[in-house]
């Protein structure tokens, strides 16, 4: 089983917080393989505490009495022994940071808790569109800005703003993977490394991939930047990036399409067909998702779907819109996380990808579907 641990973290202070106009609000996701080790900030502080140049060092003395690292508070030598720390130990993780300025001309104003929602631009939904079983999302809360509240909200947040991109745009693929969030602080080892990837991206001023300001400590992380977009200067910016050896730049999931047809295109035996073929799809999900841990999450959807079947009624779909929806809706989470299709083979690809354009456009009131009489799925 395939899974993947995303740490958030933010810097500085969303609008009307503090002072949007001196300093822009930082978000980084950090995804990594495995859950980041303890062991990483233990090794580093207890190298601090020994190392003769924290002696009287009112900075390194707040960082031992605090228990963990905090970038922008820490010393030159705090920075030091948790950079070693990461590379030596050989964390692996790609790293997402956006940036925002607001009450700018070339902005917009957004009010702090919504901005954990543009966090779908950051690890979210590049590892929701990778082959991964299972997301773990761990999550440093403010008071003000992102409370636990949020993260309990999250995981029916991602699945939401998927659904709308899927119906939206049905000719991406996605997954839909078990996904989990829970709430940390400062003292969560993973967030002490996003912090610190963070703070030293935010120092190095990326453009075009190279630093333009204080580049020494994404050289001395060895931080990889793949790619860095924004207009020089602009209210927006963002940054790609690898932290020690490539674990997810391969693991896209994008299965081969052969040649498809349009659903305006098709006769309503036609459609009819690909609805049969939907529900059939949703029976066997439903009748194997107990044992089968990439698609066990959705069983309560599946077995939904599946008990609503019976009031699909001939030449009168929308009166049973309700049980179309679960029936269509269950098809879409299921259709690439299974998934239905052989990925490799184009003809079967093409056929669930026409039967996933189907049920977007009905879920989208692109497309009506009538059904023969008599019809039972």
């Amino acid at each position: 089983m395939s899974e993947a641990w995303v740490y958030i973290d933010e810097s500085h202070m969303p609008f009307g917080m503090g002072e949007p106009d001196a300093k822009p609000f930082w978000l980084g996701a950090l995804v990594t393989p495995a859950p980041i080790s303890h062991a990483v900030a233990r090794e580093a502080l207890k190298n601090l505490a020994g190392d003769s140049d924290a002696t009287g060092n009112a900075q390194d003395a707040e960082t031992a009495r605090r228990g963990y690292f905090h970038a922008s508070f820490d010393s030159k030598n705090a920075h030091s022994w948790l950079c070693r720390a990461i590379v030596e130990r050989g964390v692996q993780a790609a790293f997402f940071g956006s940036q925002w300025f607001f009450n700018r001309e070339d902005s917009e104003n957004i009010e702090g808790a919504r901005l954990h929602g543009l966090s779908a631009l950051l690890g979210t939904s590049f590892v929701l569109e990778c082959d991964f079983d299972a997301v773990h999302f761990v999550i440093a809360t403010r008071a003000e800005s992102f409370d636990r509240r949020h993260v309990e909200d999250w995981p029916a947040y991602c699945r939401t703003t998927r659904l709308e991109a899927l119906v939206d745009m049905p000719q991406m693929p996605l997954r839909f993977p078990r996904i989990t969030a829970v709430a940390a602080d400062g003292g969560d080892p993973g967030v002490q490394v996003c912090d610190f990837v963070l703070w030293a991206v935010q120092r190095a001023q990326l453009v075009k991939n190279k630093p333009t300001a204080k580049g020494e400590w994404v050289e001395r992380l060895k931080l990889f930047v793949w790619a860095s977009g924004g207009r020089v200067d602009g209210a927006h910016q963002t940054i790609r990036a690898q932290l020690g050896s490539d674990f997810i730049m391969g693991r896209f999931f994008m299965p081969g399409v052969g040649a498809t047809r349009s659903t305006e295109a098709l006769t309503d035996a036609e459609r009819f067909a690909l609805v049969e073929d939907i529900a059939a799809d949703v029976r066997r999900a439903a009748a194997s998702a107990e044992g089968n841990p990439r698609i066990r999450h959705l069983i309560a959807d599946l077995k939904a779907a599946v008990a609503a079947l019976p009031r699909i009624r001939a030449e009168r779909p929308f009166e049973a819109r309700d049980a179309a929806n679960a029936l269509l809706q269950s098809f879409l989470l299921i259709c690439d996380t299974l998934p239905i299709c052989n990925p490799s083979d184009a003809a079967s690809s093409a056929r669930a990808a026409e039967k996933r354009n189907l049920a977007a456009r009905f879920l989208a009131g692109r497309q009506r579907l009538w059904l023969p009489d008599g019809a039972r799925l």
